[in-house]
């Protein structure tokens, strides 16, 4: 009888631990990694949910401070990614920015997604001082950056920047011709660099800065480039982004408001190259044509190493014309469009100071010609973000073609600017847009 009940309680036991081995285990299938950047160099946070097939949206497990993870389960390959970088709720309405992505494993298993994040930023005041020196003339004006500000002043007077508080920072100084208070590109005089600035201590030492004639920059030439038939104009510009993170944004369309390294149109151009760059640093070019009531346009992008290498640009021919049906969200409908670039799709929305930004792979779409824009207002921390009965609801439709495989794209170190490419020298992106509104019935 006791070798029974020893019998008895061994197999217990046994099979206790085997259950309770089962329950460790992690889950089967396959892990797909989040990670979130800010702009500014530092991890940032934000609700992250996914979505299994075409299944319901749960809110992702934080592994670490900025990266989230979820399985996709054996036998499915698709899955959908939704952050959140200001989750509504909190006081702000419908205020923010939302990033969903619809992809498969073959994609990619792992997404790096750019959010804002200011509280574990530490920022101190630079005052830089710039003057023309040795008999130079010709110029009265600049407009000085960092990674975190800008601002044009004229001589004799100060610019306060501010900075990360960090050491090896950079700042960069552009000055313009004299008699015009424009600053736009074909004005630029000078150009100077300034790295390792130590921002680490405060009060940070005033820079004094003289240019001379050793700062005239170089330029590099951009050919002329053909523009859809269907099109009214066209335009391009260039701009920079430093390995630390100062930018100089761009738009074609206003150079005098948001100035550029260089500007153009189908004639061609040419920017000017910043002296003293170094490996990390990229110039960033976009190119765009559209027709006349801008219901459509063609847009390209490429992103340039340092050295400034020759910038050739290529605009998409084709229209790209998918219906819209108007609805709470939008249906797109006609998703057809061919060539042999074609990445898959991306769309947006906005309503009410509310942004939502979507990629739709091939691979996802698979053989479907119509994409949903799903309802996330019951998923975690995402109330709010269906529009309302009689609210104007923006929209955009993108055929996303480029010389990279998306996956490389969504995994790379995205770049601070309002289309986040990553810092990719030589990746190139075209897009064929259509937009529209309508309002919420």
């Amino acid at each position: 009888m006791i070798r029974n009940i020893n019998s008895t309680a061994l197999l217990v036991t046994a099979l206790g631990l085997l259950w309770l081995a089962g329950c460790s285990q992690p889950p089967q299938g396959t892990e797909v990694t989040v990670r979130l950047s800010s702009p500014w160099g530092v991890p940032a946070t934000a609700t992250v949910d996914y979505q299994v097939g075409d299944g319901e949206w749960k809110l992702a497990t934080q592994k670490d401070y900025g990266v989230y993870g979820f399985t996709v389960p054996p036998g499915e390959v698709r899955y959908g990614v939704a952050v959140n970088c200001i989750p509504v709720g909190f006081g702000l309405g419908t205020l923010g920015w939302a990033n969903v992505y619809q992809l498969t494993l073959d994609d990619t298993k792992e997404l790096q997604v750019a959010c804002l994040n200011l509280s574990d930023l530490s920022t101190t005041e630079v005052k830089v001082k710039a003057r023309a020196g040795g008999g130079d003339t010709g110029y009265d004006r600049a407009w000085y950056y960092s990674e975190l500000d800008d601002g044009r002043k004229t001589f004799p007077n100060n610019a306060t920047l501010l900075s990360k508080a960090e050491a090896n920072r950079d700042v960069l100084i552009v000055a313009y011709a004299s008699g015009s208070s424009k600053y736009n590109p074909g004005l630029i005089r000078r150009i100077k660099f300034l790295h390792n600035l130590d921002a680490s201590s405060t009060p940070v030492a005033p820079l004094d800065v003289e240019l001379t004639a050793a700062d005239q920059p170089t330029t590099q030439t951009v050919g002329a480039f053909s523009k859809p038939g269907w099109s009214a104009a066209a335009s391009f510009g260039v701009g920079f982004v430093s390995s630390q993170g100062l930018t100089v944004p761009f738009t074609a369309s206003a150079p005098d408001e948001n100035p550029a390294l260089g500007s153009g149109d189908e004639a061609g151009g040419s920017y000017y190259k910043i002296p003293n760059t170094r490996p990390g640093d990229v110039y960033y070019a976009e190119a765009s044509a559209w027709d006349a009531a801008r219901n459509h346009l063609v847009h390209f992008s490429q992103v340039l190493d340092y050295d400034g290498p020759q910038l050739n640009i290529e605009l998409p021919a084709r229209k790209f014309d998918p219906a819209v049906s108007a609805g709470a969200l939008p249906v797109f409908t006609g998703l057809e469009y061919s060539d042999p670039d074609l990445k898959g799709y991306a769309f947006s929305i906005n309503f009410s100071g509310f942004w939502e930004m979507i990629v739709v792979s091939k691979a996802w779409l698979d053989a479907k010609t119509s994409y949903a824009v799903p309802d996330l207002s019951s998923a975690p921390d995402f109330r709010g973000t269906r529009p309302l009965k009689g609210e104007e609801l923006r929209w955009r439709a993108l055929a996303v073609m480029a010389n990279h495989e998306l996956g490389e794209i969504l995994t790379g170190d995205p770049l601070p600017l309002p289309n986040p490419v990553p810092r990719t020298p030589g990746l190139w992106m075209k897009l064929a847009v259509k937009q529209g509104k309508f309002t919420v019935p």
